[in-house]
């Protein structure tokens, strides 16, 4: 009779009380695509056995399939977990394995909340951390995760140091697969298949990866090492001064590249590390809070637990009741109590950035202004808010907060700004697969009639005239330590897409070769910007007094109103819920307070007291 795995089988292989138990998995040998048959024991972390720790994401969307476990039918394993076993299976010899799916029981909050206190300890006693991204995918007969592997390794060298110059670009264009006739053909057919995986949208990631010792990332047959991708990256990131091209495709990849990044920071910068170490408890988490922001978990309370070990030992975040590991406390408990604990700690509004107005199950019990942590809606508000390195700075003037006895409002000092009066239509990727950048074209078209013409009429200019500011709008979170040629660019990339004409067999080509390529570059890397915009379905918004700004679409309607709070680095989209109370929408973008990106545009007198609820 068959044996169907379950509680039976967890207590049959214990777990003693102590913090440094847990379970390793033997993965027997077989053949490819037989059934897979493992054995748990149980062990400590103290005996300092060898074994290798997988990183790989569950994917139960995809369904799930079995395997044998201590000879019972396992039946929870996701096909991309057996994926992946089949993959590190040796046909005449067994592999010492850590894998959580199978190595706790996923059933019980209480070993959960055992184990989860351990996790960092046990990816950083590994031998090797083991990271599963995928099945190889293959395009025209070409294995891209083996070509990215020797497009990455090129570039690594180039990742330290002052960045690399346009002959050494060239250099690696000539080294190149004749199959890539140039480097940014080889990255958008090798890169993308590589990062395109659920994976790099993980926030474990960021715990798994930076406590590792080796780091092994696997796609199909091909393995490379985490430095070479990371490293890679990290050239490709350079490269954006020498192509905007890469530029413009770097921003589609911004998560997976930020996740490169992060780890990385954390695995080889001894000073940035110790600087991190040097901040409080409650700075080290807000800014893994913020650098992390977007990136997803199967379950909303990992978003805290993932990044608790990293942020603080186990004896401080035992000593704050708020920050516990606890399985057993209500995603909105867990939320709700991060939140009031930061904003009590730190006294900063920047969490706030975590803030989504996107229909979320979570948001019908939980107070507006509570982060969830996992909105993409920001991104161009992302330099404002989010640290440059590893380390948030802190604010000039401390928000001044009044938390309500029942924790669900929260009173903050600040200043209503002014009122919304026009939203343009939210931005949405053609359905009939007409041409990218015609309907990028058709879309600023549109958004210049309903709110640059109202802006421009509200100031008594012509529409030639409010294209600086407009476009400024549109592309203010592009930095340059040169405010004109940053003003310049802006408006030369937003040029280039409105008077795109593309013409039946051809295009209308520049005289010159170099006036091709700026023009091409601008076309593409605005192109791209407004992809991005229309990801995030960021919408510019005009207010009565005529200031002009670019806010989430779902979290801006006319009425709405535009407030600054002390201590907040970025204006807010509030809405009346009561007569004296207002939903926190999500923060937004206002023209002219932040021009200069400087803090000279905050009001020096906080005159009203705002309740959020």
């Amino acid at each position: 009779m068959e044996q169907h795995a379950g509680s039976d089988l967890y207590h049959a292989v214990p777990l003693s009380l102590k913090p440094t138990s847990f379970r390793l998995l033997t993965l027997h040998p077989g053949k490819v695509d037989s059934l897979i048959s493992c054995t748990l024991r149980s062990t400590d972390l103290e005996w300092n056995e060898d074994y290798e720790a997988l990183s790989y994401t569950w994917e139960k969307h995809n369904g799930c399939a079995q395997v044998k476990l201590n000879g019972y039918d396992f039946n929870e394993a996701t096909n991309n977990l057996v994926s992946a076993l089949n993959h590190l299976r040796d046909p005449d010899k067994p592999r010492t394995l850590w894998v959580d799916a199978l190595c706790i029981h996923q059933k019980s909050n209480t070993e959960k909340n055992h184990q989860i206190r351990c996790m960092a300890q046990i990816y950083k006693r590994a031998k090797r951390v083991l990271v599963w991204l995928g099945e190889a995918i293959i395009v025209d007969g070409r294995d891209t995760a083996s070509d990215a592997k020797d497009l990455l390794k090129n570039l690594a060298p180039f990742s330290h140091g002052a960045g690399m110059t346009w002959d050494q670009f060239k250099s690696i264009e000539e080294t190149m697969t004749p199959a890539y006739y140039h480097l940014v053909h080889a990255y958008e057919n090798c890169i993308p298949p590589l990062l395109d995986c659920l994976w790099f949208s993980r926030v474990w990631v960021l715990q798994e990866i930076a406590m590792g010792k080796e780091v092994t990332v696997i796609r199909g047959s091909t393995s490379l090492e985490w430095s070479q991708i990371s490293d890679g990256l990290s050239a490709l990131s350079q490269l954006e001064v020498q192509n905007t091209t890469i530029s413009a495709l770097n921003r589609y990849y911004r998560a997976e590249v930020k996740t490169s990044a992060l780890c990385r920071e954390f695995q080889n910068n001894g000073t940035q590390w110790a600087l991190f170490r040097a901040s409080n408890l409650p700075d080290r988490l807000a800014t893994l809070l913020l650098l992390t922001n977007g990136l997803g978990s199967t379950d909303p309370r990992d978003h805290l637990f993932a990044l608790l070990n990293m942020a603080g030992s186990q004896e401080e975040i035992e000593a704050e009741p708020s920050l516990r590991q606890n399985y057993n406390a209500s995603t909105i408990e867990v939320l709700k109590e991060l939140a009031i604990y930061l904003l009590k700690s730190r006294k900063n509004l920047d969490i706030f950035y975590g803030v989504s107005w996107v229909d979320i199950p979570l948001r019908e019990n939980l107070p507006s202004w509570v982060p969830t942590w996992d909105s993409h809606r920001h991104g161009h508000l992302r330099r404002y808010i989010q640290p440059t390195g590893i380390i948030t700075p802190p604010m000039d003037a401390p928000a001044e907060i009044i938390i309500s006895e029942d924790r669900n409002t929260v009173t903050i000092k600040g200043r209503f700004v002014d009122r919304i009066q026009i939203v343009g239509r939210r931005p949405r990727k053609p359905q009939d697969g007409s041409e990218t950048l015609w309907h990028g074209k058709a879309f600023l078209e549109s958004w210049e009639e309903e709110c640059l013409k109202p802006f421009c009429e509200k100031h008594g200019i012509t529409i030639e005239d409010g294209l600086p500011v407009w476009s400024q709008t549109l592309f203010h979170d592009q930095v340059s330590d040169n405010q004109a040629a940053c003003d310049s660019s802006h408006a030369n990339q937003y040029l280039a897409l409105r008077k795109y004409e593309p013409l039946p067999g051809g295009t209308n080509e520049p005289e010159t070769e170099d006036m091709q390529r700026a023009d091409v570059n601008h076309l593409i890397f605005s192109s791209s910007h407004f992809d991005m915009l229309e990801g995030e379905g960021a919408t510019p918004f005009v207010t009565e007094q005529g200031f002009i700004g670019l806010g989430d679409g779902a979290a801006a309607s006319p009425g709405d109103y535009v407030c600054i709070f002390q201590g907040s680095p970025v204006p807010y989209i509030i809405r009346h819920a009561t007569e004296a109370e207002y939903f926190l929408n999500g923060p937004c973008y206002l023209w002219p307070f932040m021009k200069d990106n400087d803090n000279d545009w905050m009001p020096k007198q906080y005159e009203d007291w705002i309740t959020l609820c």
